[in-house]
């Protein structure tokens, strides 16, 4: 790893796209585990967003999906 993940980092409205492990993503590697564990935990998406991505879906839903 090249860098240290943050902990609770913004997140662009699209992510780089690589077939390899990019800097964007070791950054938001928490970030992906986060995802990862509200999908598992059937969380509310409107709800993640707004924790974990700093969206507001209410607002915005389309730029929020497409982050």
């Amino acid at each position: 790893m090249r860098i240290q993940p943050e902990l609770d980092p913004d997140v662009e409205d699209e992510a780089p796209t690589s077939p390899d492990i990019t800097l964007y993503d070791e950054a938001h590697f928490v970030t992906y585990m986060r995802l990862l564990d509200a999908e598992a935990d059937g969380a509310d998406w409107k709800e993640v967003a707004q924790i974990v991505l700093h969206r507001d879906p209410t607002n915005d839903e389309a730029r929020t999906r497409r982050c």
